[in-house]
């Protein structure tokens, strides 16, 4: 026969039962007192220079009200200057550039390039002998316009080069003469070889600088003065004695007379008439 169990679930209070047992829980399980926090020490920094407060312009212009200097020229950071009163163009590869040609005379030159010497002009003696036959250079006055990278104006600014070029840019620049007038139009150059400075033409309007009688006028009294320098930038002129010395047959020049002692050949000559 089975048991009779009194215990009934109605009977229990599920919400007393909770709330003994989360009393018992909170007795295991007591927080911990907080540490005594230690009192904080004020660091003392080494001594620096105060940073510097920013001023209105460039921060390169401390300088910038002394003036200039006797013989010298002030110039930027960035700026260099060239030991010629004109300087050779250079093309790059990633940048477009609009060129003008002032005249339509260019100037020929022969040159040969020796280790050591750099391009000179060829003197039609032993430098042909030893070094062969001369490459030929054709060379113009040219202005160089401002512009960004795809070679569209910026500003008015010009600079005045040189533009050194060989017999087959020659053929290209000639072509576009005969259809357009060299000096009557603006060139695109764009560059394919940085190294050999190897170069495409393209005709770019009418040309901007004739459009504006103050830089014509300056354009035209800076080659009157300086046109005599326009061989300069490309290829040194050499005294025959210094060639001989850079050939290596120095003691040839000393031995016949270089442009130097040539008067003193004669000086010295006691031949009879």
């Amino acid at each position: 026969m089975q048991e009779k169990n009194d215990f009934e679930f109605d009977d229990f209070d599920f919400d007393q039962g909770l709330e003994l047992k989360e009393s018992e829980e909170e007795k295991k399980v007591q927080p911990k007192p907080k540490a005594q926090e230690k009192p904080k020490v004020e660091e003392k920094k080494a001594e620096v220079f105060e940073e510097p407060k920013k001023v209105e312009g460039s921060e390169d212009d401390f300088f910038g009200d002394l003036g200039e200097v006797p013989g010298g020229q002030t110039v930027g950071m960035e700026e260099k200057i060239s030991r010629f009163p004109v300087e050779r163009i250079k093309f790059t590869s990633n940048y477009k550039s609009l060129i003008s040609i002032v005249s339509p005379k260019k100037v020929a030159v022969k040159t040969h390039y020796l280790d050591g010497v750099g391009s000179f002009v060829c003197q039609g003696s032993e430098c042909c002998e030893m070094l062969g036959m001369p490459k030929v250079r054709y060379i113009f006055p040219i202005i160089e316009y401002d512009t960004n990278r795809e070679g569209k104006p910026v500003s008015k600014s010009v600079q005045h080069k040189v533009l050194s070029i060989s017999e087959d840019q020659n053929q290209d620049l000639l072509a576009i003469h005969r259809k357009e007038g060299l000096t009557s139009v603006d060139i695109l150059v764009i560059c394919k070889d940085e190294q050999f400075q190897k170069t495409s033409y393209f005709v770019d309007g009418e040309a901007r600088w004739k459009k504006d009688a103050k830089i014509r006028q300056s354009v035209y009294e800076f080659w009157k003065q300086n046109f005599k320098f326009i061989i300069a930038p490309i290829a040194r002129q050499l005294t025959r004695k210094r060639l001989l010395e850079a050939l290596g047959i120095g003691a040839k020049a000393d031995q016949q007379g270089g442009v130097e002692n040539f008067e003193d050949v004669f000086e010295s000559d006691s031949s009879p008439m």
